[in-house]
């Protein structure tokens, strides 16, 4: 498992005028991640986390960043593994949008075949970033 940070929006004053502000909440480990149907016939890609307390909490993918990486690797994002971030609720989104298959031959969560469509858009982002 990795380290995430959690992060939460909390609301501050700047330059006298009250602004949200994306703040650190807790530091967690990330065991996976998941979908959650928000009532309204949608669901929103989440992160499902376990607090040091040993409670799991599942937390939308956009309030979490890595703080660590495995052995061996940088722990910084790279430009491309920012975009394939961003990517992941529209890849998500998009499989569940056109009733496609977003589980391996086991029933498990594809992660690999998610993982490999955000680099896809990344990779499309960087190009079109270049020019």
């Amino acid at each position: 498992m990795r380290e995430v940070n959690v992060f939460k929006f909390e609301q501050q004053v700047i330059d006298g005028r009250p602004k949200r502000m994306r703040v650190l909440d807790k530091v967690a480990l990330f065991h996976q991640f998941g979908q959650e149907a928000d009532g309204e016939g949608q669901s929103n890609p989440v992160a499902i986390v376990e607090c040091a307390s040993g409670q799991i909490e599942t937390v939308y993918v956009h309030m979490i960043e890595f703080s660590g990486g495995p052995k061996g690797m940088d722990s910084s994002p790279t430009l491309r593994d920012r975009f394939a971030i961003a990517a992941l609720p529209s890849v998500i989104s998009m499989a569940h949008s056109q009733n496609k298959e977003i589980e391996d031959s086991d029933g498990q969560w594809g992660c690999a075949l998610i993982s490999e469509q955000a680099y896809k858009i990344a990779d499309t982002m960087l190009v079109e970033r270049a020019k």
